[in-house]
């Protein structure tokens, strides 16, 4: 079919509400069996959203509290933190 008039549109399964491929310039191909049917609403793109990019900015609550578990020993500033190597995640007796 001849869809031009409704580039960028996509056709949207009534039935299942099943996005279909967006319509381009090429003329839009569908198979159907000898009595079958797709019942279809086109529904408009959405308008592209561009996130700003965020201020380079530090969070001063992780920082606060960063600083306050450091002081109070709870915490250490090792270069090796628990996590970065998997072998420190197992149980002690655990062989593998």
């Amino acid at each position: 079919m001849d869809l031009r008039q409704f580039e960028g549109y996509s056709p949207v399964e009534l039935t299942g509400r099943v996005e279909f491929p967006q319509i381009g310039v090429l003329p839009y191909m569908l198979s159907l069996a000898g009595h079958g049917f797709y019942w279809f609403e086109l529904s408009k793109p959405a308008p592209e959203i561009v996130a700003e990019e965020p201020e380079d900015r530090e969070n001063v609550t992780s920082s606060a509290v960063a600083d306050s578990l450091l002081a109070a020993g709870l915490v250490s500033d090792a270069e090796e933190r628990p996590g970065d190597n998997i072998a420190d995640d197992r149980d002690p007796g655990d062989d593998r």
